[in-house]
């Protein structure tokens, strides 16, 4: 039943949404939430979450150090979720008082597909924006790349991972802001979206200049089922590959690849392009090599980035050498294309750079992508 001070009332498919503030009576609907959930992820053979840890006794401590908050349609519990204002167990040397820490996120099987995760986060966010938190943080196993993207397309960004005791978590973070024409959005390129490589291929030269030498043309699904075989877990893969999408219009516009070698810290941008020519020379990818230099010196962590670029493609030249990279060598005539040869340029920020031209606003910030 629900006896619970209500935080917002949203319209579904299912019926009317109640979101609301638990109490400790209702300790047992939160245990059964979470003991459900528990059991419908170790029969996906998903190692997240033990039924052990969600006894009522358990559960009921709950109350002691965090806002717990249930969600019910027609005063029958749909999900839940709990907020902390600490979280130094994930964030370890991040954790930052100044944000709110969502754990515990929870829908209900059988309300799948009327939006209730959106629903929960969305009302999260308006909780700690409420108490003056700069923003919202949470964590998601880092093995999973499908549930990244949940929290990836409602705009939170990768910030990094941590251990837990031997299982990996990537960290996730998002604050209010206003989104700018420029800006974009990063999504793990899942393998339903493997076509939109083909489709943005082009001409053997075209795919030639974002992709480099190793893909035949034209690009074939083997191809690309392979080349995503170990991607998109930041924790133990060799890379991640996005999508990108334009933050204001939703649209999917291009792809952009970071390779990371681990013995070495040093990350590899690769495979950028902007398929949509709709949104090229709009800035938008001057945004998307920032955002990937941010994720590889503030995420991993990394300690150099580089990147090729053909020694023609002067307007990429001009937007990575704004971004901060510095050419370091010229690979002359490196790759075949029909009966010519192109030459590469090889490129490299380190990240005491990046981290000086952070601190540096003034710096400027065109872009001919």
């Amino acid at each position: 039943m629900n006896d619970g001070k209500i935080i917002d009332t949203v319209s579904t498919n299912l019926g009317l949404l109640q979101i609301t503030e638990a109490a400790s009576s209702q300790t047992g609907v939160v245990a059964e939430l979470l003991q459900e959930a528990a059991g419908w992820l170790s029969e996906q053979q998903i190692k997240q979450w033990d039924r052990s840890l969600f006894t009522e006794q358990r559960v009921a401590e709950y109350f002691a150090d965090r806002k717990v908050y249930v969600a019910y349609i027609n005063d029958e519990p749909a999900g839940m979720f709990t907020l902390q204002d600490e979280d130094p167990a994930y964030w370890k040397d991040r954790n930052d008082s100044s944000f709110g820490y969502l754990h515990r996120l929870t829908v209900r099987r059988r309300c799948s597909g009327a939006g209730i995760g959106e629903h929960l986060l969305r009302t999260a966010e308006y909780i700690v924006a409420e108490m003056g938190k700069r923003g919202l943080r949470l964590d998601c196993s880092s093995d999973n790349p499908k549930l990244n993207t949940v929290y990836q397309k409602q705009g939170f960004r990768f910030m990094g991972i941590s251990d837990i005791g031997g299982r990996f978590v990537n960290l996730y973070e998002k604050q209010p802001q206003q989104d700018t024409d420029r800006d974009i959005r990063f999504e793990y390129m899942l393998n339903k979206d493997l076509p939109l490589f083909q489709q943005w291929a082009g001409t053997p030269e075209f795919q030639m200049q974002w992709a480099g030498s190793s893909w035949d043309h034209p690009l074939q699904l083997d191809t690309l089922n392979q080349y995503m075989e170990n991607a998109n877990n930041p924790a133990v893969g060799g890379k991640l590959v996005y999508k990108v999408l334009h933050a204001l219009s939703g649209d999917t516009i291009g792809t952009l690849s970071i390779g990371i070698d681990r013995r070495n810290l040093s990350g590899r941008i690769g495979k950028v392009v902007i398929g949509n020519p709709e949104y090229r020379g709009r800035g938008c990818g001057r945004s998307m090599i920032d955002e990937a230099l941010r994720i590889g010196f503030e995420g991993l962590k990394l300690h150099r980035m580089t990147l090729g670029v053909f020694d023609f493609n002067e307007p990429a030249i001009r937007t990575y050498e704004n971004a901060g990279f510095k050419r370091e060598g010229l690979m002359r005539e490196c790759a075949r294309i029909g009966n010519r040869y192109w030459s590469l340029i090889e490129m490299g920020i380190l990240r005491t750079e990046w981290e000086e031209r952070r601190a540096a606003p003034y710096l400027k910030k065109s872009s001919d992508l």
